[in-house]
């Protein structure tokens, strides 16, 4: 069980302190992909979607429209109630595509319309400029910030060669046109989020740079996601036809990720936003930490603006400063997944995501931990290359940035640490569980110690099981410490639990731990406040 206990430790001059909320959100959605798969069989049983075909995942893309979205039960109405105005509705591949679309093949000149299909949303009149600015209505309506858009990375028209046909593709003057017409369009429809993902032009960081140079002209409110397409979920693992499985099981010393160095660079400096990618479980955290700290270093050479979307990792989102593109569903009662993102969210309007452009260094360890997991037939999920293999995945035991490195003491198997300090002094600890001994979300309470001081109104954030937190900066004489719940608890005095040692470090144990019901995972929030005259 993935397990997030969440601290919010903060020097204050007054019980609310005086730590203001970001002036805007951070650029966080809920994508719709993975609710598309995981509701196809039973919307297309219950006649939601047509063309159910044989499930797989190009009828994943038929699973997305009006119905499934705004209707009685929608997604849009049930999921992140309470955090739907910090959040773009992501509307991932198929929102604009006619039902039956392919993957391969002519079908992909049709990927990249920009215009809600016809036979999805029926409801949607007018020109496609309103019909746009109708379904962002509609999204707005039920209290979302607004829709957000996947686009492929290339343009409408393109095609790919094959079966004696040459490859048809656009001159940068054809591009520039038709990416022109689609600013235009978002512009007039109010749409504020692109996710360039995959397309026949995936690694042309040419397209790229176009596109955000015409929205810096035509929408400059837009802001453009872009990525750099593995090629898989997994680091540094090659499977051969004969199933063979090769690789270090990371990007750090991989000689094939290395060759791409430049162009990424390239990638990342167009980037609003630049999203660390697709992965699988077990390996989420092991996987998404390791491509963090290596596009973190990456950015911070040019010192680019650039915010990583963690998509769906809330631990390691806080535990970095980075954005949250969500996937799992967030609705009552649907345990932790809904818990660990409405924490994160909660955690960011105190200390809000930043890019590489601040005085903060990426550092990492020299120590990689390793996490181990043999897939059976059936848990391999979508990349069935995966099945009856061990598969083995790295990263950095420890990961911060604008922090030095804590040291990380265990009797068992060390977690992974990220930690940050924010522009805004807030700083943050996250445990991240582990995938070892056979068993995934496996928590491993360590004792932590960080050369890092408490100051008033900076909030500190501990996420994850954790044995004990010591900051060896202390903190001030006669402080009290109360501790409530993200995102709404309220405070409870934890003094007595937390205790000053010899050297003036202050110790936080594990104890101060609230304990809630299983299905949801447990955190507590501690604020530090001046002594009583």
């Amino acid at each position: 069980m993935r397990i997030l206990n969440t601290l919010l430790l903060a020097v204050t001059m007054a019980v609310e302190g005086t730590l203001g909320a970001a002036d805007a959100p951070a650029p966080n959605y809920w994508c719709t992909w993975a609710t598309q798969g995981s509701t196809l069989g039973h919307n297309a049983k219950a006649g939601k979607v047509a063309f159910a075909g044989d499930q797989g995942v190009p009828r994943q893309r038929d699973n997305l429209n009006e119905e499934v979205l705004f209707g009685a039960d929608g997604w849009a109405r049930r999921f992140y109630p309470n955090e739907r105005g910090d959040l773009y509705l992501l509307l991932d591949a198929g929102w604009d595509l006619p039902y039956g679309t392919q993957t391969r093949g002519a079908d992909l000149a049709l990927r990249g319309a920009c215009v809600p299909d016809a036979a999805r949303f029926p409801s949607l009149k007018g020109t496609p400029a309103e019909r746009l600015k109708a379904l962002d209505a509609k999204a707005k309506s039920c209290g979302w910030r607004g829709i957000g858009v996947w686009l492929p990375s290339h343009t409408q028209g393109e095609t790919p060669g094959g079966g004696g046909r040459p490859a048809r593709l656009f001159s940068m003057e054809e591009m520039r046109k038709v990416w022109t017409e689609k600013l235009l369009l978002c512009r007039a429809a109010g749409v504020c989020y692109w996710k360039v993902d995959w397309g026949l032009r995936s690694w042309d960081c040419g397209l790229r740079g176009l596109m955000t140079e015409l929205k810096n002209e035509i929408h400059p409110a837009l802001t453009i996601e872009h990525c750099w397409v593995p090629g898989g979920p997994l680091n540094g693992v090659r499977i051969s036809r004969d199933g063979k499985v090769e690789g270090p099981g990371r990007l750090f010393g991989y000689d094939v990720w290395a060759e791409k160095r430049a162009d990424q660079l390239k990638t990342l400096a167009v980037s609003d936003v630049f999203r660390t990618y697709d992965v699988i479980a077990p390996f989420g955290k092991v996987t998404t930490l390791e491509r963090c700290a290596y596009y973190s270093k990456l950015a911070e050479e040019r010192k680019l603006p650039v915010l990583l979307n963690v998509e769906d990792e809330p631990l390691i989102g806080v535990g970095l400063g980075h954005v949250l593109g969500l996937m799992s569903p967030g609705s009552a009662g649907t345990g932790f997944a809904t818990n660990d993102a409405c924490v994160a969210l909660a955690w960011q309007k105190l200390a809000p995501p930043f890019g590489h452009d601040t005085a903060a260094v990426t550092r990492y360890a020299d120590e990689a931990l390793e996490d181990v997991w043999t897939y059976a037939d059936d848990d391999c999920s979508w990349f069935t290359k995966a099945a009856r293999k061990t598969i083995r995945q790295s990263a950095p035991a420890v990961v911060t940035r604008g922090l030095p490195l804590p040291t990380v003491k265990a009797d068992g198997p060390k977690p992974f640490v990220c930690g940050v300090r924010h522009p805004n002094g807030a700083l943050a600890l996250s445990f991240l569980p582990r995938t070892v001994g056979g068993r995934c979300g496996v928590a491993c309470p360590a004792d932590v110690t960080l050369d890092a001081k408490l100051e008033p109104d900076r909030p500190l954030g501990l996420f994850g099981a954790f044995k004990s937190v010591t900051l060896k900066g202390g903190v001030c004489e006669g402080a009290r410490i109360q501790a409530r719940q993200l995102p709404y608890g309220k405070p409870r005095n934890v003094t007595a639990l937390c205790r000053i040692a010899a050297n003036g470090a202050v110790v936080v144990p594990e104890e101060i731990l609230e304990k809630t019901n299983a299905s949801c995972t447990p955190h507590v929030v501690l604020e530090v406040l001046p002594a009583r005259d």
